[in-house]
């Protein structure tokens, strides 16, 4: 759940060719939920664990498209076919929640810690292809 800003354009070059370029931005709004499972070597006797954490967090996004397109009409202006090639780049910050894992007290062996800060983004992006009929 969240709000979404953004732009798409579109800038006619002539017969039936366009360049177009998209940008967004959000601000999501979600609950993760972590399950880190281990044996821990501490101490004489290993032990396992199962960590389990759940928290919410607001974390932004961005996405980015820019590339050429081409249509026409067919049929006395009944349909518009397009074909859109352009490439697409997404970056999502804070996806990836993991615990990072360490010990409390290795010299007596009582135990581990987890801290929930380990946070990674996760990007997407390559070309993209689109071809459209409408009706």
């Amino acid at each position: 759940v969240g709000i979404r800003l953004g732009v798409d354009t579109d800038w006619a070059v002539g017969m039936g060719f366009k360049f177009f370029a998209n940008a967004s931005a959000s601000v999501l709004s979600g609950k993760f939920e972590t399950d880190n499972e281990f044996l821990s070597p501490v101490g004489p006797n290993p032990k396992a664990y199962d960590v389990d954490g759940e928290f919410h967090m607001n974390v932004p996004n961005l996405e980015l498209a820019v590339g050429i397109d081409w249509g026409t009409y067919l049929y006395d202006h009944r349909y518009y076919l397009d074909f859109r090639a352009g490439y697409e780049f997404q970056v999502w910050w804070d996806q990836f929640n993991v615990g990072r894992v360490y010990s409390v007290g290795a010299a007596n062996g009582q135990g581990i810690g987890i801290d929930t800060s380990s946070r990674a983004m996760l990007t997407l992006n390559g070309f993209t292809f689109r071809i459209q009929l409408d009706i």
